[in-house]
């Protein structure tokens, strides 16, 4: 499959912050999602095979366990995604 996107936003509408931790997804109607942020209650999604995914799993690691190496892995993903964005 061509242009999978790296990221989606699913769209649940504009719930607002002082209900939103008390909703069951499961209850939603109507859950669409886009490839951009529409709103601020979009809850974002990366495919876990394409780099954004990758790095993004690696920052949550690296903020729990700090290492050198873990940061060495961040700057060479960083500098391939770069190469493939150009």
């Amino acid at each position: 499959m061509k242009n999978i996107p790296e990221a989606i936003y699913l769209q649940i509408g504009d719930i607002g912050d002082e209900v939103i931790n008390d909703i069951d997804f499961h209850d939603l109607d109507e859950v669409t999602w886009s490839e951009d942020k529409i709103s601020d209650d979009s809850i974002k999604f990366i495919r876990p095979d394409s780099i954004a995914g990758q790095l993004e799993t690696l920052r949550i690691i690296s903020k729990t366990y700090p290492c050198h190496s873990i940061g060495n892995v961040i700057t060479q993903l960083e500098s391939i995604q770069k190469e493939r964005n150009n």
